[in-house]
């Protein structure tokens, strides 16, 4: 009787655990996701006005680039 009310409580809680090592995990995938995006328009726009800009802004911008690495 003890053991069949402990079951469901033991139960939910390895549940529970699970939700949160998955949303942990999917968290982190997200974080990193975002962060190679981020790095990635980055690099895109200092492509793209490297171009277009002058040596001024050009410097400016790589200054920027190696400020968020």
């Amino acid at each position: 009787m003890a053991y069949a009310a402990e079951s469901p409580s033991k139960r939910h809680s390895s549940k529970q655990i699970g939700i949160i090592k998955i949303l942990q995990f999917t968290e982190l995938a997200w974080r990193f996701a975002i962060h190679m995006l981020q790095r990635w328009l980055l690099m895109t726009i200092i492509h793209s006005t490297r171009v277009v800009a002058g040596g001024k802004d050009k410097t400016w911008y790589w200054s920027v680039a190696r400020g968020a690495r």
